[in-house]
């Protein structure tokens, strides 16, 4: 299925296109369905745009923007409690159930002013204290409930100490806890570090970091540039290449398209047998590049727009 080119409606890209048109079924992009679908335009409420308008209004039924939407809904506009705005009133009252801001919210249900515990604020005070059930901020609930303080490894601090030791299942700090479980230390692969190695090779099994991990990913991932190119027979050139699999033409035309790039002497007679199956099997050749332009194979792609850029693939680019 196509998922990125060219939009059929406007004419703009490569892009997404994986949208489909409500009546041709031709793959377009994002901006053009919205339009189609009437969800994106002039908001008939507040005369602004274009814009996204995919709300309904609540009498008329009419594609109306967010904001409006909102307003209709009344949950923007002027807050009844703090008369500030206007803001986002989505909250309502414990008593009159009138839609307030957040703030007021928060101070009406208690979860918001003085920490009883440290008589600090006002600030967000939604947490329990363990024995007086009074609402207390985030550090003390964190610093009663041993979760923040000094590391018993390492002896930093006051930090975050939420993590378990292995062993002695005292808290401990997150760097202490990654070194302890293995996560932490020199990169088997790169040998680079100390850094985070959480990440395991994927033949060997051992730890290894996020770059190394990226590049044998990676590898893994574009098959097609690794694999070996089928030497050309003495036979037809048409003949040879639709004898091809498709994943054998696709390296194939990577190889000329690298050879070519790099300045190689032999690429030159490769270049001339490509430009004359562009001419001779223009199907053929769009089949294989699609199976080349897969997202699965970046570095493939990278090689093909590079190549399409010089004057040996104008013809490929043409195509």
């Amino acid at each position: 299925m196509v998922r990125h080119g060219i939009c059929p409606e406007c004419q703009k890209g490569p892009r997404d296109i994986h949208h489909l048109h409500p009546e041709t079924r031709q793959h377009i992009c994002w901006s053009c369905y919205q339009k189609l679908r009437g969800k994106f335009g002039i908001c008939p409420e507040c005369q602004k745009g274009p814009r996204d308008i995919h709300y309904l209004h609540p009498e008329t039924r009419q594609h109306i923007c967010q904001s409006c939407y909102r307003k209709l809904r009344g949950k923007f506009g002027i807050c009844p409690e703090c008369q500030k705005g206007p803001r986002d009133i989505p909250y309502l009252h414990p008593e009159t159930r009138q839609h307030i801001c957040r703030s007021c919210y928060q101070k009406l249900r208690g979860k918001f002013g003085i920490c009883s515990e440290c008589q600090k604020g006002p600030r967000d005070i939604h947490y329990l204290h363990p024995e007086t059930r009074q609402h207390i901020c985030q550090n003390c609930y964190r610093k009663l409930r041993g979760k923040f303080g000094i590391c018993s490894e390492c002896q930093k601090g006051p930090m975050d100490i939420h993590r378990l030791h292995p062993e002695t299942r005292q808290p401990i700090c997150q760097s202490c806890y990654r070194k302890l479980r293995g996560k932490f230390g020199i990169c088997s692969e790169c040998q680079k570090g100390p850094r985070d190695i959480h990440y395991l090779h994927p033949e060997t099994r051992q730890p290894i970091c996020q770059s190394c991990y990226r590049k044998l990913r990676q590898k893994e991932l574009a098959p097609v540039i690794e694999l070996e190119p089928r030497s050309q027979p003495k036979i037809d050139l048409r003949q040879w290449f639709l004898s091809l699999t498709l994943r054998e033409a696709a390296n194939w035309i990577l190889e000329t398209a690298l050879a070519s790039l790099e300045k190689k002497p032999e690429s030159t007679k490769a270049i001339e047998d490509l430009d004359r199956l562009v001419e001779d099997e223009p199907e053929k050749v769009k089949e294989i590049l699609k199976e080349i332009y897969r997202p699965a194979y970046p570095a493939a792609i990278r090689i093909m727009n590079r190549f399409k850029e010089t004057e040996e693939g104008k013809k490929l680019k043409d195509l």
